[in-house]
């Protein structure tokens, strides 16, 4: 079981847009989420890959998770583990989320989240491979949602809570797998911070004991 930290800050500002509820795996037990035999890749570095030639589209909404993803291996198994995990509750106007400050202390602040040339390098080598990951929308009349991965400094570039226009692609991970991406086009970040802060931390050691 993860070992928690719990911490708020609130700020006055922004008024609520549309609803959005919790996502479940931050509810409940409180354990990180992990996906086994995840088709998602991990790439071997953070330039690595090129996109599909003619495949590219845009789309705009509000950004509303972000996550990084590394990959966790042992001689029989392999998971993919979140060790930072934010989101933006639209009704609360709060962010929420959790993150394993061992590894990525610091990139956290207030409802902005970044990460380092170095830290990238460091988690490279700590775990060899790491996922950038968020998820925007709505992005059309039918409230449908984007989930899609980013380079670093892209990642870096979308604002959690602010709204953007983002060029969609789809870079060819293996012969029968592609993994969709994004890159701005242009990006609004919120007016105002979030009116809540509330960021949990966990021990991925302890949610992951034998990884």
């Amino acid at each position: 079981m993860a070992n928690y930290t719990r911490y708020k800050t609130f700020r006055v500002g922004m008024c609520p847009p549309l609803s959005r509820r919790r996502f479940l795996s931050l509810c409940g037990t409180g354990s990180i989420a992990s996906f086994t035999g995840c088709s998602s890749p991990v790439w071997p570095n953070d330039t690595e890959s090129t996109p599909t030639s003619g495949n590219t589209q845009s789309t705009d909404g509000l950004v509303w998770q972000k996550k990084v993803q590394v990959k966790l291996t042992r001689p029989d198994s392999s998971v993919l583990a979140d060790l930072l995990r934010v989101q933006f509750d639209r009704d609360r106007d709060e962010v929420f989320g959790m993150f394993d400050p061992e590894y990525v202390d610091g990139t956290v602040d207030g409802a902005s989240v970044a990460i380092s040339a170095d830290l990238h390098d460091t988690l490279m080598n700590e775990f060899g491979g790491v996922n950038y990951k968020i998820k925007m929308g709505p992005v059309n009349d039918a409230d449908d949602h984007l989930h899609a991965q980013a380079r670093r400094a892209v990642f870096n570039e979308l604002p959690l809570a602010g709204h953007v226009s983002v060029e969609k692609f789809w870079v060819e991970a293996t012969d029968d797998l592609r993994v969709r991406y994004v890159r701005p086009i242009e990006t609004d970040p919120p007016t105002d911070p979030p009116t809540t802060v509330d960021i949990s931390r966990f021990d991925l050691g302890s949610d992951y004991n034998g990884y």
